[in-house]
């Protein structure tokens, strides 16, 4: 019943009807039958009426005939039960039983008068209604006014029924069929019924074919916002995927969430595998300079910007190095607030190795001489400088050695160019031999040459070094084709501890005790007084 309103309506209708009928009837049922009881002894007081004259004529006369005659007339209605016809004098006529248990009030007394004399009482004439009868009458007639007036109201609750499924349940109903059958975002709308379309179920037919119009418009306008994010999606999935830069993207512990293939090919396969296996800090098994990575996150964190550096990667062969520029970005959303309540950062790695070989060799052809390979005279200067401004500090002392070779230009001038470049890469070479690490060795020009070394040197110590030099630099030297040749050195020596932190002062001073050493025949070394 609760799926179909025609019903529900009727059912409502229906139990309104019953309340209102029983309620009626029982009001109407009470109303007819005392109006029934009133109307008896109205009807009686009317028949007593009718007889008075003759009833006061038997009375006054004392006349049992006539007396007979009026009671007989009056026991002869229905709605009488008993009837008393008495005089003043004594005389009195009955027909019918009178109880002593009757109640005064049921009784209908008509006080007679004489015929003769107006206004003296000469008796009464009394009526005992027929209780039973009346009440049976009273009831059939209030039974009859219920039935007739519960049927005319559940009849028009029929027709009330009727005419409100036909004007409303009905049509409602063609609504419903027709709206079931439409499709959200078509163009096909509902009809309005024929007989209702310019009333309230003609408005709700409008009212939803709007709506539907609405519907059909936003459905379209996401629809195509759909179809336009989807084509952005597959972009930025082709761009992201197609990229020649890895980009990757990792949480506040470092871990990686996900990349893209330049990033695998990049750090490589065995790498990336070594990475998803164990779910970890990926960054210190990518990149050799941990604490640059740690100082890059951290700046860009805490000021919500882009920071980059060229970082050394990781590679399984020690020959191989691969140099890359590494961008990290914190991912943020557009309220400038953590993405999903997670700090994550993006980062962005491209190949820069041959950049950064080309720069490493512009930087090393810049500084060193082409021949040799040795440090040339500028950069020479700039590291003599930054030692002694470190000796000067503590208690390291640099000790400059100014070396030219004596037998050179015979060699170049005999033998030729090519014959004096070997000799001078072969010098070189010596030198470096003799040389720590944080030692340097320059080609000042031609075949003038610049020893420092750092440390904390004595003269003994100074004097040592100058006499490992100098007899390396004595031995033969084999040329191509077999030619032997035999160069020596003359080596002028100044010392920080002694001669100043002045670079030039020091220069000018290994100078002179190097022409001391020329002066005195050559081939020795001389440490400037």
């Amino acid at each position: 019943m609760k799926h179909h309103l025609h019903i529900r309506i009727g059912v409502t209708v229906a139990m309104i009807a019953l309340i209102v009928a029983v309620v009626t009837s029982f009001f109407s049922y009470r109303f007819t039958h005392s109006q029934t009881l009133n109307n008896a002894k109205q009807t009686l007081s009317q028949l007593l009426s009718t007889v008075q004259r003759t009833a006061s004529i038997a009375v006054f006369l004392d006349n049992k005939e006539i007396a007979d005659e009026v009671i007989t007339g009056l026991s002869n209605n229905d709605f009488v039960q008993a009837v008393s016809l008495t005089s003043v004098t004594g005389f009195k006529v009955t027909h019918g039983t009178f109880s002593e248990n009757n109640n005064r009030s049921d009784l209908v007394t008509l006080q007679l008068e004489s015929p003769f004399n107006p206004g003296e009482k000469i008796g009464e004439l009394t009526i005992l209604p027929n209780i039973k009868v009346i009440g049976q009458k009273a009831r059939k007639n209030a039974l009859i006014g219920v039935v007739v007036l519960a049927g005319f109201i559940l009849l028009v609750a029929f027709i009330i029924t009727q005419v409100v499924q036909v004007m409303f349940i009905f049509p409602l109903g063609q609504v419903a069929t027709s709206l079931n059958t439409v499709l959200p975002g078509g163009d096909v709308f509902i009809p309005a019924p024929d007989k209702h379309k310019e009333d309230e179920i003609g408005n709700l037919v409008k009212y939803i074919n709007n709506l539907l119009g609405m519907v059909k418009q936003e459905l379209d306008t996401e629809r195509r916002l759909r179809e336009e994010i989807q084509g952005l999606e597959k972009r930025f999935r082709m761009i992201f995927e197609r990229a020649g830069i890895g980009i990757f993207l990792i949480d506040q512990q470092g871990r990686l969430i996900m990349a893209n293939p330049s990033f695998k090919r990049l750090i490589g396969p065995d790498l990336y595998e070594k990475i998803e296996l164990h779910k970890d800090n990926c960054l210190d098994r990518i990149f050799k300079d941990a604490d640059s990575i740690a100082g890059m996150l951290k700046e860009a964190i805490l000021k919500n910007t882009s920071v980059s550096s060229d970082l050394l990667l990781h590679t399984t062969d020690e020959n191989d190095v691969r140099w890359v520029n590494c961008l990290f970005t914190r991912v943020l959303d557009e309220s400038g607030e953590a993405l999903l309540g997670e700090t994550l950062m993006q980062g962005i790695i491209n190949d820069i190795t041959d950049r950064k070989l080309r720069e490493q060799l512009i930087s090393f052809q810049a500084e060193h001489d082409p021949l040799t390979q040795l440090l040339n005279r500028r950069a020479a200067e700039q590291k003599v400088i930054a030692a002694l401004k470190k000796a000067g500090d503590g208690d390291y002392c640099v000790a400059l050695f100014l070396i030219d070779l004596d037998k050179f230009k015979p060699v170049n001038d005999t033998y030729g160019h090519d014959a004096g470049d070997k000799v001078l890469v072969e010098v070189a070479r010596r030198l470096l031999l003799n040389l720590r690490h944080a030692d340097i060795a320059a080609r000042l020009g031609g075949d003038e040459f610049l020893v420092a070394t750092i440390g904390k040197s004595t003269r003994a110590g100074t004097t040592l070094v100058a006499g490992k030099l100098l007899q390396n630099l004595r031995e033969d030297i084999t040329l191509p084709e077999g030619v032997v040749v035999n160069i020596g050195a003359s080596i002028g020596i100044s010392l920080s501890t002694i001669h100043g932190t002045d670079l030039a002062e020091l220069l000018a001073k290994a100078d002179r005790a190097m022409y001391q050493v020329k002066m005195a025949g050559r081939n020795g070394f001389c440490i400037h007084e």
